[in-house]
């Protein structure tokens, strides 16, 4: 008898009387990689995977098989490493899985692919377990023609760059004011906007344009991780800063790393407090009753959720998860508009008007004094722009 759990946040598990932790981790993108760069490089990439999980189950007592894209590792949880209490060690266990088989990237001659996984767990009491019916169903797909596969090599090449600059400390942010619309300018939050540092440029360069090759990959969830860890720890080192970060929608599942973070939001309420996710819809939510339940754990927690860039009154986005929002955020395109148009201002009143029924609603693009006044005047709460980050 097995008993499986999606990543709730503060699981109760009852499965009969066995103490073994299985965790089943799928790698998802595996039909991709066979298109890309063939059979042989995908069999290559499974036994490296398997190398990796077989060296972290000796490390914490369990033992690992593979299945086709599943692989099985089955710890018991009185093992150095887990404890026996399940509340615990359900983060820990699969937060290291899926650091240790998931982040690094395979590579094969001139071939090189990231393993996209996902995670389950289930606590087995010693019958046979079907490890089909408990490993991810989520498959993604490739594409015929050399377009695609051209488009998924530069992708990974453009990740790999992102993670070389991500673990050589080369990642900062650049953090932009969210003001009171009220006129007081009073800051109530700071937004990371995520940067690279180093190279020939000049300063710190905006990296937002290049993480839609990590979206198209399944890779984003990482650098995602590491955007809010690292959001988590200057909150914790400054009592005083309320920040916030962007995630792409691919990020807002409860997976293992979020699982593990809100256990320490839970833990730490007075860095939850003032930490606000955005979510940011550069990717369609595959499903929604996810997103809203990982939305739903982050505010219980503490935080508060943004949705980012909505940009018309008929936003889906909006109408499925809206409901487990705090705040939205308006795409500085509708304020470019309003600037130079009645139709523009029509337009942003409109999407102000039903942004206000789900919580507060910021304006971005503001630039001017006029812009703010425009804001102001349809009803925007708060404001960001140049104006305010200058």
């Amino acid at each position: 008898m097995t008993e499986t759990n999606r990543f709730a946040p503060l699981p109760s598990l009852q499965a009969g009387d066995g103490n073994d932790l299985c965790i089943v981790a799928s790698i998802v993108n595996l039909p991709q990689i066979e298109i890309v760069h063939g059979q042989i490089f995908s069999r290559h990439l499974l036994r490296t995977v398997h190398e990796r999980a077989r060296a972290l189950c000796k490390a914490y007592g369990g033992t690992a098989a593979l299945s086709g894209p599943h692989l099985l590792c089955v710890f018991d949880t009185d093992a150095k490493g887990l404890s026996s209490d399940r509340d615990v060690a359900f983060p820990v266990a699969i937060s290291r899985m899926l650091a240790s088989i998931g982040d690094q990237a395979i590579v094969f001659g001139r071939a090189t692919a990231f393993p996209v996984v996902e995670i389950h767990v289930a606590y087995c009491d010693g019958r046979p377990l079907d490890i089909d019916s408990v490993g991810s169903s989520r498959v993604i797909s490739g594409f015929p023609g050399g377009q695609w596969r051209e488009q998924f090599v530069v992708d990974t090449q453009t990740a790999s760059e992102i993670f070389v600059s991500m673990e050589s400390g080369r990642l900062d942010f650049a953090f932009e004011p969210i003001c009171c619309a009220d006129g007081s300018g009073a800051v109530v939050w700071r937004e990371a906007v995520l940067c690279e540092t180093g190279g020939s440029g000049s300063g710190p360069r905006q990296i937002g344009s290049r993480i839609a090759s990590l979206e198209r990959i399944g890779m984003v969830r990482r650098l995602d991780r590491w955007v809010a860890e690292s959001l988590m720890a200057r909150l914790t080192e400054d009592p005083q800063a309320r920040l916030g970060c962007n995630i792409s929608a691919q990020s807002a599942v409860l997976d293992a790393w979020w699982t593990s973070a809100i256990h320490a939001l839970n833990a730490d309420p007075a860095v939850a407090s003032r930490m606000t996710v955005e979510i940011t819809e550069t990717w369609s939510i595959e499903d929604p009753v996810a997103t809203r339940a990982f939305c739903r754990a982050l505010s219980e927690s503490g935080c508060r959720i943004a949705l980012d860039d909505v940009d018309s009154q008929d936003d889906h986005l909006l109408k499925k998860i809206g409901a487990d929002i705090d705040i939205v955020k308006v795409d500085a395109s509708v304020m470019l508009d309003a600037r130079f148009s009645d139709h523009g201002r029509t337009r942003l009143e409109e999407i102000i008007g039903i942004a206000k029924e789900y919580g507060d609603v910021v304006v971005g693009g503001i630039e001017t004094e006029r812009d703010e006044d425009i804001a102001r005047e349809c009803g925007a709460t708060h404001l960001q722009g140049y104006l305010f980050a200058r």
